[in-house]
């Protein structure tokens, strides 16, 4: 990874959370047949675990909620990094499709079947990373009814 992992971000800060993350995530994503190392993949997983367990609640959420009400305190902590991953992805999967479009027939087969090979390892490794904001965040949201949470991948 270009940044070096041996440091975890502030827990309480949702920008420099997501930006830690977002570097191993986009590694995840398109570089992963490079490798990724364990100690530097837990310390990915560790920042979604210490941001969603923070106790100091963050202020209001500038992302876009995706359905989610703009509710106070630790259920901000999980929709901030739901809505800002749900945002890299929805990026991800469009610079795919503008990729394909420099293809045809045959060889746009061929890309398909290649990226959703490298998507769908991906998507194994980024539901792992963000296993704990599932099993707690979403799963509550889930429980209370609210529309548009989902498990991540």
């Amino acid at each position: 990874m270009s940044a070096r992992y041996g440091y975890l971000p502030d827990k309480e800060s949702p920008s420099a959370t997501w930006t830690f993350l977002e570097n191993g995530v986009n590694k995840i994503m398109t570089k992963l047949q490079e490798g990724m190392n364990l100690k530097d993949y837990m310390d990915l997983y560790t920042a979604v675990h210490n941001f969603c367990t923070a106790t100091k609640p963050v202020g209001p959420s500038s992302s876009p909620s995706h359905g989610m009400s703009n509710r106070g305190g630790a259920s901000l902590l999980g929709e901030d990094l739901y809505s800002k991953l749900i945002l890299y992805l929805d990026q991800h999967v469009n610079g795919i499709l503008t990729q394909s479009q420099s293809y045809h027939g045959e060889d746009l087969l061929r890309f398909y079947i290649r990226e959703w090979k490298r998507y769908t390892t991906a998507a194994e490794y980024i539901n792992n990373l963000f296993r704990y904001l599932n099993r707690h965040w979403v799963r509550r949201e889930m429980d209370e009814g609210r529309k548009g949470a989902y498990d991540i991948i």
